[in-house]
């Protein structure tokens, strides 16, 4: 029965590949005989479909990495996107040195000539590796398509969620100084932290303010400072996120924030070891026009088949960096101890 139904497949196929190889040579002047022998011999060479589908499929899942890569919801997209200036994974740009001087009222001639050296910089965007996931190949028979999709999503979602925890970190100041303020909490006491109070914002504004910055002023909370400020006025919570703006600054809330030491209220870097009685969590502010975000390469790597899983491998590498472009303007509001 089962080499009847192999036939009659095999039969049906040859047909429908004769009809439509006939019907497509005639539309371009050849005889049907040459249309049906190209259908039903292009219909027999499964290995060259099965490399091209391969190629295209890895340039797919590479595309949907990048595609919508940064959330809607994300403090990222208030950053500028250098994606434009990267090549061979490198930003090749110059640091601003300084400003012109303004003299009012000049009487003095020649005006003195000053120089404004710009530092030529190289920056190598960073690497994010996502750890190989296996993919039996008794899931990959019954849900080929939506096992693979399902795979490649959340591959993007953690590659974001690593690079978007970095930014966090990059668009925080490391200590309080006339360009990067930090901000100790004032409020009630909260175990053994000090609430974050309205008041506190507007310290903060006040340290832009006293800068003159420009109005792309960006807050990021973190969940329980977020949570506080509610707690201590939820109509004007609401009319914020109405407004999506809190005494000038455009809101985020993200749960990744840096952590600080609270014995000089530094923010805690990589291999720092700090007692977790001295760590306290932050949330941070920047300039929009002063932080950076850009994506270079992403590459897809696969093990298909492979005999000692019994299935496929698969995982993802993407170049990117997100930091503040001169270290000036980014800001952080720490829970101080009680």
């Amino acid at each position: 029965m089962k080499q009847l139904f192999s036939m009659l497949s095999i039969l049906l196929t040859i047909v429908f590949n004769s009809t439509l190889g006939a019907f497509g040579a005639m539309l371009i002047d050849l005889n049907p005989l040459v249309g049906v022998g190209v259908a039903n011999a292009l219909s027999f060479i499964p290995q060259v479909s099965g490399a091209l589908s391969v190629k295209l499929t890895k340039e797919i899942w590479t595309n949907d990495i990048r595609d919508k890569f940064y959330p809607n919801m994300s403090f990222l997209n208030e950053a500028q996107d250098w994606s434009m200036w990267v090549e061979n994974d490198t930003i090749n740009f110059a640091e601003v040195g300084g400003t012109p001087s303004v003299l009012k009222n000049n009487t003095a001639f020649p005006i003195p000539v000053e120089s404004l050296a710009d530092t030529p910089l190289d920056i190598v965007l960073e690497y994010y590796t996502s750890k190989p996931t296996h993919m039996p190949s008794s899931e990959l028979i019954e849900l080929s398509y939506d096992k693979r999709t399902s795979v490649v999503n959340r591959h993007k979602t953690a590659l974001f969620q690593k690079y978007a925890e970095a930014g966090a970190f990059n668009y925080t100041p490391v200590s309080d100084d006339t360009f990067t303020p930090v901000i100790p909490t004032t409020g009630s006491a909260s175990g053994t932290r000090k609430n974050i109070k309205f008041a506190d914002i507007l310290s903060l504004k006040e340290r832009f303010d006293d800068m003159d910055l420009p109005e792309d002023r960006v807050l990021v909370l973190n969940p329980r400072h977020f949570n506080q400020l509610t707690l201590e006025d939820l109509a004007l919570m609401k009319a914020v996120m109405n407004n999506n703006d809190l005494f000038g600054f455009k809101l985020y809330t993200y749960s990744k924030t840096p952590l600080f030491n609270l014995a000089d209220a530094t923010k805690i870097l990589a291999g720092q070891t700090v007692a977790p009685a001295d760590q306290t969590f932050a949330s941070f502010a920047f300039l929009g026009s002063e932080v950076m975000r850009s994506l270079g390469s992403i590459e897809m790597f696969s093990s298909e088949k492979d005999p000692q899983y019994a299935g496929d491998l698969i995982n993802f590498q993407l170049r990117a960096l997100a930091r503040s472009v001169r270290n000036k303007y980014i800001a952080a509001i720490y829970a101080d101890a009680v």
